[in-house]
């Protein structure tokens, strides 16, 4: 079996090929991000920096939590789509995936070739 590189250009064509357009705009900030970083790891209030986001964002990812569906309330293809958007659902699921990725058995490395 040939081993098959992976290609940044051939790999990003296919994200816009396959990519579905949202019914609400996106506008995450890195904030955002880091509210849910923050919750999501149960930081001690001392430990938060709160210059890092804004009342804004706060309020943004505090409507976004009541937004979620669960994954009871999850019964079509199209309910689990208004997930995708959610900087929470996004967080989790970009999370899991490093984690995933990083624990994985079936790693292939590049191979070292010290041809001259």
């Amino acid at each position: 079996m040939k081993k098959r590189s992976f290609s940044t250009n051939e790999f990003l064509k296919q994200l816009q090929v396959r990519s579905i357009s949202s019914n609400s705009p996106r506008r995450q900030t890195p904030g955002m991000f880091r509210i849910v970083e923050y919750l999501y790891a149960g930081a001690d209030a001392s430990e938060v920096d709160f210059d890092s986001f804004t009342l804004d964002e706060l309020e943004y990812v505090y409507h976004e939590a009541h937004a979620l569906y669960s994954i009871e309330d999850i019964y079509d293809e199209e309910t689990e789509r208004a997930n995708w958007y959610n900087v929470i659902y996004e967080y989790v699921r970009s999370t899991q995936n490093i984690y995933t990725l990083l624990h994985s058995g079936k790693k292939q490395y590049a191979e070292e070739d010290d041809f001259i």
